[in-house]
């Protein structure tokens, strides 16, 4: 398993585009270094099978940390740079994480968006849930503040800002060119 998790980052980190994994990539990982955990328990820690399972052990995690690590600059790069990202390539728990950071970046616009107003961010704010449907923009043009469907402000906005807005909010500015959509798969 280390000569394939080896050649799956080192493909990662030779191309500039997000490479596939299969959906239950990590789980594979983890059940791999569980059991090398376990192997490693079982074993005199000082004997040769010992200390090549704690090497083992040792490079499977600098590998792994690194394949997560060229992963997800490619994940945020795509976001920032409203280059298309496809979905497929994501296991399971990186599109949480690819969710939690679109949510987070929508947070970083209201946070400026607030300050700029003169209003110090709240943290009451931040909702753990979003409960009506949501769409990221990138936009096109400086917009003024806007009051949302959801009868919260949003905005200002500037040009290449990213904002997560209301659907009906998102819909009426894509419709009237000022922002757009960003596309997440190819």
């Amino acid at each position: 398993m280390h000569d394939i998790l080896f050649e799956i980052w080192k493909i990662e980190k030779l191309n500039e585009e997000l490479q596939p994994l299969k959906p239950d990539f990590y789980e594979e990982v983890f059940n791999f270094i569980k059991k090398l955990n376990e192997n490693e328990s079982e074993i005199d820690p000082n004997s040769i099978k010992g200390i090549l399972l704690k090497v083992e052990r040792e490079r499977v995690n600098k590998i792994i940390s690194g394949l997560i690590e060229v992963r997800f600059k490619k994940i945020y790069k795509s976001l920032i740079e409203d280059a298309p990202l496809s979905l497929d390539y994501l296991t399971k728990e990186e599109e949480i994480i690819y969710n939690k950071i679109i949510e987070g970046l929508g947070f970083l616009n209201n946070f400026r968006a607030e300050l700029l107003q003169g209003k110090l961010f709240n943290k009451s704010n931040i909702r753990n849930e979003i409960t009506e449907p949501k769409i990221l923009l990138r936009f096109n043009k400086d917009v003024p503040a806007i009051m949302g469907a959801d009868m919260r402000p949003y905005g200002p906005f500037f040009k290449e800002d990213l904002a997560i807005l209301p659907l009906e909010n998102a819909n009426a500015l894509i419709n009237k060119n000022v922002a757009r959509k960003i596309n997440l798969k190819k």
